[in-house]
């Protein structure tokens, strides 16, 4: 094909530390994959898009049935993520007594704070 091939021993090249960046990507992934997944598009609330907020943050934006706008969630990359990604959804569409209007941010009408999960 005219260009050289380069092998890897995966053995010999040292890992790389993970990055911040990584945390959060992951995160974003996961709850990307399962809109993609989802056949019928009845994902309920849509991640609508994220914003790395520092090294350890990242705020999560969704739409949701019922709800007018756009929803943020400031979530933590380490920790327990299993068990927040799996309850986000509910705390997006059922915690509206908690979520509190940024008018900092243009891109949402209200955020929840879910960094202490």
């Amino acid at each position: 094909m005219g260009m050289p091939l380069v092998p890897v021993d995966p053995a010999v090249v040292p890992r790389a530390d993970e990055t911040a960046v990584d945390r959060g990507l992951r995160l974003v992934r996961t709850l990307a994959r399962a809109t993609c997944f989802d056949e019928d598009h009845s994902t309920d609330p849509l991640l609508h898009g994220f914003l790395f907020l520092d090294q350890d943050r990242v705020r999560l934006y969704f739409r949701a049935d019922g709800l007018p706008g756009v929803t943020a969630a400031d979530v933590r990359t380490t920790g327990a993520l299993t068990a927040l990604i799996s309850a986000l959804p509910s705390l997006v569409r059922g915690e509206a007594e908690q979520t509190v209007a940024d008018d900092g941010d243009p891109h949402c009408a209200r955020v929840l704070d879910v960094t202490h999960w």
